[in-house]
């Protein structure tokens, strides 16, 4: 079935925006392509209903500097609505909060959590930021003050986590619904040097997944609501790769949340994994796929479908995990830098 497909690209200069896409995974079938060119260096995307906002990491005359911009999707047209000023720092995330009425934007260069208002008709304003974290951890070249990566939502109302990888910590916060302020309730160290990246909660809120950038091993914690991790497991996700060698990128969990998947890039050791999650405390390796190059990320498509961004490759590969085992179904070649993808 031909699906939309919206692609994020760090291209700069030629050629750069967003890719949109009408393709057929099933049946391996481009049917268009249209360069989006309004928005720059662009990373990760978040969606209410029919709009869709787009995180610009940093931009090549502004190096420190990310902002959003909001689009409405109507039938085959692309609407650019508006986009915030720019940050002060770089950004690396973008989220919506779970009453659809503000965004969360990781400040990686600063350690600074950013709220925007969103209003009923897509409209971006007021953005702001809502917390800086403080601190830094043990390696000195990566971690020599906050780097916030990550933000989502927990799985109970008015509750939102946060990874930093500069200072080896998850962050939770409790947010006002009314105006998208947030109060810090618990801050959770990691083991120095994991440098947490990004996180997923299992499908019945019970457990949370932290993916370590810097060493790819696979944190699990017991999510007891209301804000409050119990740490459980600490998992190393490739044992027999080097330490240069490690540098996961993505942690998504299956629609029907009995498989965790999780990526690495690194040279000679790029892979896609798969992990069972019947007991949803200690995972186990369904299966690696290596036929990939530099997974910068990923996203689950319905029937277990995923779409891979081969970063370096300008490629966006689809892979189909069944039977406890992934095979690939088809690429699309010449997307220039592709480093997220949301399916419409």
């Amino acid at each position: 079935m031909k699906r939309t497909y919206f692609v994020a690209s760090w291209q700069q200069g030629e050629n750069e925006g967003i890719t949109r896409i009408e393709y057929d995974k099933q049946t391996d079938t481009l049917f268009s392509r249209e360069l989006i060119g309004s928005v720059k260096r662009s990373s990760y995307f978040a969606r209410r209903g029919d709009y869709l906002f787009v995180l610009t990491e940093a931009q090549m005359h502004v190096p420190n500097g990310g902002c959003v911009t909001s689009y409405k999707i109507e039938n085959d047209k692309t609407v650019l609505l508006n986009r915030t000023e720019n940050f002060d720092s770089g950004v690396t995330h973008l989220n919506i909060g779970k009453d659809g009425k503000h965004l969360y934007a990781s400040g990686y260069g600063t350690g600074t959590l950013f709220v925007i208002d969103v209003d009923k008709d897509g409209y971006l304003s007021n953005a702001r930021v809502a917390y800086k974290n403080e601190g830094s951890s043990i390696n000195k070249f990566r971690q020599e003050s906050p780097h916030m990566h990550f933000t989502t939502p927990a799985p109970d109302n008015g509750y939102i986590c946060t990874c930093d990888l500069g200072t080896d910590e998850i962050l939770v916060f409790n947010t006002n619904e009314e105006n998208g302020d947030v109060i810090k309730v618990s801050s959770l160290k990691t083991s120095l040097g994991y440098g947490p990246r990004h996180m997923v909660f299992s499908k019945d809120g019970k457990y949370a997944y932290v993916l370590c950038e810097m060493n790819y091993h696979l944190l699990i914690y017991a999510y007891e609501g209301t804000g409050d991790l119990e740490f459980i497991n600490d998992i190393d996700l490739y044992p027999e790769a080097p330490e240069d060698r490690r540098q996961c990128s993505a942690i998504k969990i299956s629609s029907d949340g009995k498989t965790l998947f999780t990526a690495n890039r690194g040279e000679g050791y790029n892979s896609l994994d798969a992990w069972n999650l019947s007991d949803p405390e200690n995972p186990v390796l369904c299966d690696k796929f290596t036929d990939t190059y530099f997974p910068r990320d990923f996203t689950v498509l319905e029937d277990n479908y995923l779409a891979v961004c081969n970063q370096p490759a300008n490629q966006l590969q689809f892979v189909k995990f069944e039977n406890g085992c992934f095979r690939e179904t088809g690429k699309i070649e010449g997307i220039l830098m592709p480093v997220s993808v949301i399916e419409w």
